[in-house]
């Protein structure tokens, strides 16, 4: 009976062993952001366009956190980040903690492996050239990842 115990023991333990493996994987420690095309049609991502009696423009922002991540949407209307867009071609300015990251040239992204803690999240619209699309075209978010 002994010996049957210890034989289970030993196959039990040899298979946790045999699937821990060697292969562990590495933290990810590098702040990026990438883009996520939602809306896809035959020619890339798509624009909403915006009504032309509007005059002061719109600019929505939806996230969500998952772990250290931040998923970004924004609704721009009458705003095009598609490449064929040419001088009128939008891109956000992204800011963590008040520290420029880098520009995106898409409506949604996500921010991965931010540090636990709150992170203030600010995006501005900007043209091709670092100008501001529109002056009221900025929002601000608060985070807090675990």
């Amino acid at each position: 009976m002994r010996m049957i115990r210890l034989l289970c023991l030993m196959i039990a333990y040899s298979v946790f062993l045999s699937a821990c493996g060697n292969e562990i994987p590495e933290p990810e420690t590098k702040l990026v952001v990438e883009p996520i095309h939602i809306f896809e049609g035959e020619d890339g991502p798509l624009s909403v366009q915006a009504a032309a009696s509007e005059s002061v423009p719109q600019f929505f922002v939806r996230h969500q956190v998952k772990g250290k991540n931040v998923y970004v949407e924004c609704i721009i209307p009458g705003v095009s980040f598609r490449e064929d867009s040419g001088e009128d071609r939008a891109k956000i300015g992204l800011r963590i903690n008040g520290r420029k990251q880098e520009d995106i040239t898409s409506a949604a992204f996500i921010i991965k492996n931010l540090s636990s803690g709150t992170h203030t999240i600010q995006l501005d619209v900007l043209k091709k050239d670092d100008s501001a699309y529109h002056k009221d075209m900025k929002k601000e978010f608060t985070v807090r990842v675990q």
